[in-house]
């Protein structure tokens, strides 16, 4: 009886609605840095034209003064929306957006699939529907599950936390149940959630409109910049919203979820602990694994190889690139990698594990090579077992620990 009412007290203290703070005014500038540099062309826009006249230079060489830098302006906002859709497709495939009527009605069972695995997820495991409203107004679905009180766990809203970041196809009415049975059977608390434009994680409306909203939210925040966002804001919400030690709290990233995680933490929590399930070590080097692939073409051919070019080029000029191995060896929390040899998505050759100095510098959990889909699929028992001792390691809970 006593326990069941500090479970009951303990889930009234989750915060189901919590509004992140930009982490620092520079932090706000650098995200907003194209829509400052909007307001600067306009005004040098405005300048040249007052200079020299509208009828003098709209049929003379000089009308690329003004058109030059907004055609450059345009085709960098263009192409790094467009990058977005393969390196993020989630943002499609689950949009309840200005993209929903794109698709067609067959998407719909898609949606209604997902609002019963989320039902489910309440009903079973006793989630607690979270909504983490983003600095640029960006209102996050998410789904809080509090650990049990048994083992090294607490019970607690303060305990021990994992954050899981979405690989990018995912979204988090998908978690595989055993998953989350797993952590919170083991006393940890476990929050999930979606990136913007990922099912219910919308804008909010502006001026009364959702499409507007979104339309001048995606315009003035970069697609890359509004993820990375995103995830600082759920870290923040973990933190400071319920009051979890930093050292206490493990980002579990998959795949491009894996670099989203530790871009959002390289500046404000360098402490907290990291596991980078199946992730590359830089995205320019997976674009160009799979540029060709993705539009069926040859790899081996020279079209292909152009495409591969074209690609990595891309997501430097746009401003795309996520460079894990950078960041990785600047975390000082616990930390390690998990990667499989026969992995298609995250071959070795680009991924962390191998950019990192493998097993001579890293704690490695290698995952068996199976004959399916090593990327995506669930951990085997032994894998499991390895997992949750590095888990239990990393958040210092008695019995759980791992030698390492």
């Amino acid at each position: 009886m006593e326990s069941g009412l500090r479970v009951l007290s303990q889930r009234s203290k989750v915060l189901r609605a919590f509004r992140a703070r930009w982490p620092s005014i520079t932090d706000m500038i650098w995200r907003r840095r194209f829509l400052l540099y909007d307001v600067a062309l306009l005004a040098y826009s405005v300048q040249v034209l007052r200079t020299y006249g509208l009828s003098a230079i709209w049929r003379s060489p000089k009308v690329g003064l003004v058109i030059v830098p907004w055609a450059g302006r345009a085709c960098h906002r263009l192409f790094h929306f467009l990058l977005s859709i393969p390196v993020l497709p989630a943002q499609l495939i689950f949009n309840h957006g200005i993209f929903a009527k794109l698709f067609p009605k067959s998407f719909e069972s898609v949606n209604n699939e997902m609002q019963k695995y989320a039902v489910f997820l309440q009903k079973n495991f006793e989630g607690i529907p979270v909504v983490i409203s983003t600095p640029d107004g960006v209102n996050l679905s998410g789904m809080f599950f509090l650990g049990k009180e048994r083992g090294g766990g607490t019970g607690s809203i303060h305990g021990p936390s994992i954050i899981r970041f979405n690989g990018n196809g995912e979204a988090w009415e998908y978690i595989d149940p055993g998953s989350v049975r797993d952590y919170v059977d083991q006393g940890i608390n476990l929050l999930v959630f979606n990136y913007r434009g990922v099912n219910e994680s919308t804008w909010a409306p502006l001026f009364g409109s959702q499409v507007f909203g979104e339309l001048i939210g995606r315009y003035t925040t970069v697609e890359r910049d509004g993820i990375i966002l995103d995830c600082m804001s759920v870290i923040q919400y973990v933190v400071n919203g319920l009051g979890v030690k930093e050292d206490k709290v493990l980002l579990l990233g998959h795949s491009i979820g894996g670099a989203f995680s530790l871009q959002a933490s390289v500046k404000y929590h360098q402490r907290a602990c990291i596991c980078n399930s199946r992730s590359f070590a830089k995205l320019s080097s997976t674009v160009r694994e799979h540029a060709a692939e993705f539009l069926g073409v040859s790899p081996t051919s020279w079209i292909g190889k152009f495409l591969k070019w074209l690609g990595g080029t891309l997501v430097h000029l746009t401003g795309w690139e996520l460079n894990s191995v950078e960041i990785w060896h600047t975390m000082n929390g616990f930390k390690w990698i998990e990667f499989c040899k026969k992995d298609h998505i995250i071959p070795v050759k680009i991924s962390l594990y191998d950019s990192a100095g493998g097993t001579e510098c890293n704690r490695v959990l290698e995952l068996e090579s199976l004959h399916e889909d090593n990327h995506n699929r669930a951990l085997t028992i032994m894998e499991l077992r390895e997992h949750l001792a590095l888990v239990g390691t990393a958040l210092n809970l008695p019995g759980m620990s791992k030698q390492c």
